[in-house]
């Protein structure tokens, strides 16, 4: 049964002319190097840890609609749901890149864009939580195998809070 690992290399804005998006490139290794993968149906869940990030004094006030007064933040300050995305990961051995398209609302009554457009700069502490199933080549039970991506799969990444920005500043330039 496949080990997989995950890790997010990167970030970089995709010019889409309907609606700002992001692209991550996800790293997915499986330990057992030589055990081929024939796919994974991923689901990638999205948070942004926001307790885990620094707030300016300007900041706090444009976050006063999300978090409530700064007092309150050690209840009100909570991880907070990004996006629900699925990627379907092709065909590897050992390890793979693959791009995990997240689009980015731009609407102001969406949390997300509140959160990030009250933002100065600097980066933000995102995880993503995985799930799904691995197809792989399992020569000992002969043939290919389904086994679950276990729940405690998990990557972080700091997010630079520019790349919002980047990818918001394309759609008002199509």
């Amino acid at each position: 049964m496949p080990d997989l690992d995950f890790q997010i290399l990167s970030v970089e804005p995709l010019r889409d002319p309907a609606t700002p998006a992001l692209a991550f490139r996800l790293q997915v290794t499986n330990s057992k190097v030589q055990e081929p993968i024939y796919s994974i149906v991923l689901r990638c869940q999205i948070q942004i840890e926001t307790a885990r990030r620094r707030y300016s004094s300007q900041e706090q006030k444009r976050l006063h609609d999300l978090f409530g007064e700064p007092e309150q933040w050690a209840e009100t300050l909570r991880s907070m749901l990004w996006a629900n995305v699925t990627a379907n990961i092709p065909s590897f051995t050992g390890s793979i890149i693959h791009p995990v398209p997240v689009l980015c609302a731009v609407d102001l009554t969406d949390r997300t864009a509140k959160y990030f457009n009250a933002l100065e700069g600097g980066e933000v502490p995102i995880i993503f939580l995985f799930s799904g199933r691995v197809f792989y080549d399992s020569r000992m039970a002969g043939g290919v195998q389904v086994a679950p991506v276990p729940w405690s799969k998990e990557a972080r990444f700091r997010f630079p809070v520019a790349i919002w920005s980047q990818a918001a500043n394309l759609l008002e330039v199509s």
